[in-house]
């Protein structure tokens, strides 16, 4: 995975850089309509963006639906980082979390999935304290 060519992954690691950790995740609960504001995955094949390039002045909803590869229509992603960085501020990883259908989640559900990575954030520190 190269997290460039994912617009979940990239603005997430932009909002640490810039020291926005509380815009530590990334929520859709409409990908395809996403895409047709730039949402960029790298499972999609160069053809998919060179669709819309070209469609550009008439690239619809239904146009991006016809040609959606992905199993997933919902995300929500995570970075592992702490919640509060005041001492620590390495990021280690990322939570996803897909669904097949629209509107599949609530915020209630991000906050759910942040307070989650923190915990496996403090829970890593914890392991690599005791060896």
């Amino acid at each position: 995975m190269i997290i460039e060519e994912n617009s979940d992954f990239k603005e997430i690691c932009q909002h640490i850089k810039k020291g926005q950790p509380d815009n530590r995740h990334y929520f859709s609960n409409n990908l395809l309509k996403s895409a047709l504001n730039g949402y960029k995955n790298s499972r999609f094949d160069t053809g998919f963006y060179n669709l819309i390039e070209k469609n550009k002045s008439y690239a619809t909803y239904q146009l991006i639906k016809k040609y959606w590869s992905l199993e997933y229509k919902s995300t929500i992603v995570v970075a592992i980082y702490p919640l509060h960085p005041d001492t620590e501020q390495e990021l280690i990883g990322f939570l996803c979390i897909d669904a097949p259908v629209i509107n599949a989640f609530l915020e209630y559900d991000r906050e759910i999935l942040s307070g989650l990575a923190d915990c496996f954030f403090r829970y890593r520190n914890y392991i690599r304290a005791c060896y």
